[in-house]
């Protein structure tokens, strides 16, 4: 094997390792919760930042950290991430109270958005263009590959060998991974560095939280809330503010020129619908599955992780028709897969079966896959090399706004569905299978109407000859 074939090879699996990574310590904590409030006696909304504190920094910082790739070198700050990631790990399952695992679950986000935003730029950059679909298609997958395995994963070790493992469980990955891409990546180019913009990667980071902790708390106390009203106008407010020190910098951290490009804005207005799209859909299963069909948590488990092997499975494919077809077409019919996976689930009853469930958002994940890897591939190919990086961030930064938001909203009107039925009775809705039904189809047939909008942003948004 040629050497710089074996540093390709190198590459993909040191890149792929450090998204695994990422991606399963997204799922995997979910499952220690419960044991979390038993260990450290504290209260359920105390736990749940643990899981906040990592998104929550990861969506705030992800698009600044992309910037500083561009300018200052990606290989030192990817190696550097990937460092911070298995340290904060290690760091995690030493931790002896809820407070300082929820501080180094915030210190493994920063490493988390490292490998988020560069890993494809890098891959972008460094992998020869024969190669790069495959690369690509890889790295996707691995997205999905850690979302799948998270929760069956993080059951297994914490059963077997204590909470703590799942946290140890990324220091071998993360010392594969940080000496593969140490070897096979090439040193870092000097840039051209005409300042780094402060002012602007504070305010972006400072609207982003407040706008991800409103989206979180409005699934326990409401959109109408006064807590997710001041958030949401502190997001307003601080989000104005960025814009107005972006238009006015001498060294924008977003260049706001680049929304001009229909391709980038189309994917990400794409990328927001199709990933709230997606966990509306895991979301609602947990009620439908366990209040209308009576399913155990285990089955329950397992049904939502069919949806992510399948995304996984699919992304191969759908690199594979990348010799064949456009970008554009494979993304297009990846959302018309999805607007049919969402007229099926209005077909679900309490009647159905277990496996009726799994073909559904087995059908539904199929269609993600079939937008996810050409939308990579599509969007990287076309960004000028001293914006990879931020372009990679934003790609990230989409996707974990569709994930914070689709939980939001769709939950808001899944229950304003519920209120509408019970009326009088919406205390006691929840009981109610045929209500539970009724609400879950309705919602379905909001997301098959925003799936088919997507369609189309994607139809026109995307005219340019599509170079990879």
């Amino acid at each position: 094997m040629e050497a710089a074939e074996k540093k390709t090879q190198y590459l993909t699996i040191g890149l792929a390792l450090a998204i695994f990574m990422s991606s399963l310590d997204t799922s995997v904590v979910n499952v220690v919760l419960p044991t979390l409030v038993k260990v450290f006696k504290a209260s359920f909304a105390q736990v749940q930042w643990v899981v906040l504190s990592y998104l929550l920094v990861i969506s705030s910082v992800i698009v600044g950290v992309g910037k500083i790739g561009d300018i200052f070198g990606k290989k030192r700050l990817c190696l550097i991430g990937v460092f911070i990631f298995t340290a904060a790990s290690v760091l995690c399952g030493l931790s002896e109270n809820i407070l300082l695992l929820i501080g180094n679950r915030a210190i493994q986000g920063v490493g988390a958005a490292v490998i988020m935003a560069l890993s494809f730029a890098i891959a972008q950059e460094a992998i020869p263009k024969d190669k790069i679909v495959r690369a690509m298609t890889i790295l996707t997958a691995m997205i999905s590959l850690g979302f799948a395995v998270g929760p069956t994963t993080g059951g297994f070790f914490i059963e077997r060998f204590g909470w703590q493992s799942i946290f140890f469980f990324n220091l071998p990955i993360g010392i594969i991974a940080f000496l593969l891409i140490k070897e096979a990546l090439p040193a870092d180019q000097k840039q051209k560095n005409n300042g780094f913009d402060i002012k602007g990667m504070v305010s972006l980071a400072t609207a982003l939280a407040a706008y991800i902790w409103a989206m979180t708390l409005s699934e326990v106390y409401g959109f109408l809330s006064i807590q997710v009203g001041l958030l949401l106008l502190a997001a307003l407010f601080i989000g104005s503010y960025f814009i107005w020190v972006e238009k006015r910098g001498e060294a924008p951290l977003i260049p706001l020129y680049i929304f001009r490009d229909k391709i980038l804005s189309a994917s990400l207005i794409a990328s927001v619908f199709v990933y709230s799209n997606m966990t509306c859909a895991q979301m609602l299963a947990a009620f439908f599955l366990a209040g209308v069909n009576g399913f155990s948590e285990l089955q329950i488990g397992i049904a939502l992780s069919v949806g992510p092997v399948i995304t996984t499975v699919c992304g191969f494919i759908a690199g594979y028709l990348e010799k064949y077809f456009t970008e554009r077409s494979i993304m297009v019919m990846g959302i018309l897969i999805m607007v049919l996976g969402n007229l099926f689930m209005t077909t679900m009853e309490a009647s159905n079966s277990y496996w009726d469930f799994c073909w559904r958002i087995a059908f539904m994940n199929g269609g993600l896959a079939f937008f996810q890897t050409p939308n990579n591939l599509l969007v990287m190919g076309n960004a000028a090399p001293e914006q990879r990086g931020i372009v990679s961030g934003l790609l990230a930064l989409g996707r974990n706004l569709g994930l914070v938001t689709g939980a939001a909203v769709m939950s808001t009107i899944f229950a304003l569905f519920i209120i509408r039925a019970a009326g009088a009775e919406a205390t006691n809705a929840m009981a109610d299978p045929k209500i539970l039904v009724s609400a879950y189809h309705y919602t379905f047939f909001i997301m098959v109407a925003y799936m088919l909008l997507t369609a189309i942003v994607l139809v026109y948004g995307i005219k340019k000859k599509e170079t990879v």
